[in-house]
């Protein structure tokens, strides 16, 4: 099971379907502000950007990172990451099709790829920030003391023997 992926590979797998979901709610949330609550095309998409934003901190909080903090101290600092993320995905999108003169798709999904691969470095350091074992290199297996590569005992839940 991808929940139960020791280190690295484990946090990546995580992290994608995190993401997808994540995904798949802003999508299914912007629809459904458009279609049911007749809202404008950008306020449904930001309405659905918001609501995938939550789904994202809250399940790299908990699944893909494990994190030892408190949500209300890696909540700030995740919701800047979504800004520069934000900021930075739309640059590459506009200089992938402005400067280098891609197609706006080719352009928009490498953005969005580059700006993911970013996201996931800066967010690994970000729930982990006290725990320098967690950042420091890529080990595998991951050592016993990697916050990261174990779930904490509350939500550790043993299967059968």
């Amino acid at each position: 099971m991808i929940s139960d992926l020791p280190g690295e590979a484990g946090r990546v797998l995580r992290y994608g379907m995190v993401g997808l979901l994540s995904l798949a709610l802003h999508t299914a949330a912007a629809l459904a502000l458009a279609l049911t609550l007749r809202w404008p095309a950008p306020a449904a998409s930001a309405g659905g950007w918001f609501a995938g934003l939550a789904l994202s901190f809250l399940g790299h909080h908990y699944f893909t990172f494990r994190s030892p903090r408190a949500p209300s101290e890696t909540a700030p600092r995740f919701f800047i990451l979504a800004a520069a993320s934000l900021a930075l995905n739309t640059s590459l999108a506009w200089a992938g099709a402005s400067l280098l003169g891609l197609a706006a798709p080719l352009a928009a999904a490498s953005a969005a790829i580059i700006a993911a691969g970013m996201n996931y470095m800066v967010a690994r350091c970000l729930f982990a920030l006290d725990r320098p074992s967690a950042v420091d290199g890529l080990t595998w297996p991951p050592e016993a003391d990697d916050p990261l590569a174990h779930p904490p005992r509350a939500l550790y839940r043993p299967g059968p023997e």
